[in-house]
């Protein structure tokens, strides 16, 4: 059925609703059927000009609907493009996130195992740091141990050169002593005496007065603080003192920059590190 056809049937319904009254009451009360039916014709032609008019709108309400109906379809199917648009989109963007998503799954891969070697490099460097360490302690201790060895050897060859020098001093010193005695054997036992005691005294040697310290004492040797470089030379001979007591005599025999080392003769005490020695008493 069409619109139209609606149309019609509705204005037909509203007549026939709007005359069902004045039937009725041409029905009740007794008229002029001429005046009546004039009534009702003049009552049908309004009814036709409403018809007309409501035939007029409902073809007007048509062309609108019909072209409201024409947007609505240009609409509907401009949606149904977008949304297959839409819907393309969509399965390409999830086809791309898929991708997208291999590869980050791919990435993180590498990323994982790029972090477990850097990792094992980390801790490739620090062992190796630490066996570095252990390596540059151990030389440390070897160096420190070759030292304390050269020291050491250098010492005892101090001290054999000390003792050949002892040995020939004390060599020397033995001809004197012998060549004294005779002497004193000679002059007598008072002048002995009086020669022992002049050589048990100290004699101021020539040349500024040097001041050192003992460092070291081994038998009948003894070291000094001072050396070349401080105008010790070799053959001098240094008064041993401690505080106000004379303790003895150093003959030196070897001397080095900054250190010597004698003899000990004339001890009248024993000589102990820390005990002072000087070329001259008092200063000149």
């Amino acid at each position: 059925m069409s619109t139209l056809t609606k149309v019609a049937i509705l204005v037909l319904v509203v007549l026939i609703l709007l005359a069902t009254p004045l039937f009725i009451q041409q029905a009740s009360v007794p008229q002029n059927w001429r005046s009546a039916y004039d009534q009702l014709k003049q009552k049908l032609a309004i009814s036709e000009g409403d018809r007309q008019v409501q035939v007029l709108a409902a073809d007007t309400w048509k062309q609108s609907y019909l072209a409201q109906k024409a947007k609505y379809d240009d609409l509907a199917q401009t949606s149904q493009n977008e949304a297959e648009q839409n819907r393309i989109g969509l399965a390409n963007l999830r086809q791309d996130l898929a991708v997208r998503d291999s590869q980050l799954q791919q990435l993180t891969a590498n990323y994982n195992g790029i972090k477990a070697e850097l990792q094992k490099a980390v801790d490739f460097n620090a062992q190796q740091a630490k066996d570095l360490k252990q390596v540059q302690k151990d030389l440390a201790d070897t160096q420190e141990q070759a030292r304390q060895l050269r020291d050491k050897v250098q010492e005892d060859a101090t001290q054999i050169e000390l003792l050949t020098q002892s040995q020939r001093v004390a060599a020397a010193q033995l001809t004197e002593k012998e060549a004294e005695l005779a002497d004193l054997k000679r002059a007598g036992a008072s002048a002995g005496a009086n020669g022992a005691a002049g050589a048990a005294k100290p004699v101021p040697s020539a040349g500024p007065r040097i001041e050192g310290s003992i460092t070291a004492v081994k038998g009948d040797t003894a070291s000094l603080n001072i050396g070349a470089a401080s105008g010790v030379k070799q053959g001098m001979e240094f008064i041993i003192f401690r505080g106000p007591d004379f303790v003895a005599h150093l003959q030196i025999s070897l001397v080095n920059a900054s250190t010597s080392a004698g003899v000990i003769v004339d001890a009248q005490r024993d000589v102990k590190q820390g005990d002072k020695a000087t070329n001259k008493l008092v200063t000149e």
